[in-house]
């Protein structure tokens, strides 16, 4: 599989992210052929949409009763909604499922590969680094979700209900048409002056473009200036096409790093 999307690029994975240095990055491990860090932003955040809550399906693990991966409302699906703590699967604009980023990578990626239609290509990535976990990444073409093997304070597994799971689009349409954008529309590939607009913020206002599309509940008092200590979709720069936009979640502008 190419690590290259429409833009031309796929972000790179490390478990710190620094918002002091700007950079989108997925995992605490070091990934080769994951994704590229981002540029440094050094100048004033850029101004900020009005945080949107996030929706209370995302929130929720799926029911039982949907969770069988032959379900006919899943092969229905035709937009992936992303939002702060979760995605929602729809069709013709209903949710057929919500998944959460605390659910088990094995329930996550089955379901979303029930709805697209094929199997993610499945990499393990042990860890190079005693400071670092191992992760393992589930692949759709435009579509990843990494896994994180790691626990609050260091490496190794989650505590149950700390999400490990990290959902990075490149590209705006995966499997066999299935729309993926935030709850605004905006989508992977969009121009950065488009979504500047659609957001309300100024695309020069920094150095580098990174803003929230939506942002959940807060989770207390932020590490940075001007920004929510909360889990957020993030929308940035794309490294191949800096005039496009990936999307990401879940990201956290006020600690500067993802959740």
């Amino acid at each position: 599989m190419s690590d290259t999307d429409a833009a031309g690029e796929i972000p790179s994975a490390h478990m710190g992210w620094s918002r002091k240095k700007a950079s989108i990055v997925l995992s605490a491990v070091s990934i080769v052929g994951l994704v590229a860090a981002l540029t440094a932003c050094t100048a004033a955040p850029p101004s900020r949409p009005s945080p949107q809550t996030t929706s209370p399906a995302a929130e929720a693990p799926p029911s039982p009763a949907s969770s069988s991966p032959t379900s006919p409302s899943l092969t229905a699906v035709d937009t992936i909604i992303v939002h702060p703590t979760g995605i929602d699967l729809t069709a013709s604009g209903v949710v057929q499922m919500s998944l959460a980023y605390t659910a088990t990578a094995e329930l996550f990626t089955s379901q979303l590969a029930a709805a697209i239609g094929t199997p993610a290509e499945v990499t393990q990535h042990p860890s190079q680094d005693y400071r670092m976990a191992d992760s393992t990444s589930y692949e759709w073409p435009g579509l990843r979700i990494v896994d994180e093997h790691r626990k609050q304070g260091g490496p190794g597994p989650s505590p149950s209900g700390t999400p490990t799971l990290f959902l990075v689009a490149t590209g705006p349409v995966i499997g066999h048409g299935i729309t993926i954008q935030t709850v605004q529309g905006i989508k992977p590939g969009d121009t950065v002056a488009s979504v500047a607009a659609k957001l309300g913020v100024d695309p020069e206002a920094s150095v580098y473009f990174e803003v929230p599309a939506e942002t959940g509940p807060s989770l207390g008092p932020s590490a940075v200036e001007g920004e929510i200590n909360a889990a957020a979709v993030a929308v940035g720069q794309a490294i191949g096409n800096p005039s496009v936009v990936n999307v990401l979640a879940p990201y956290n502008f006020g600690d500067g790093h993802d959740i």
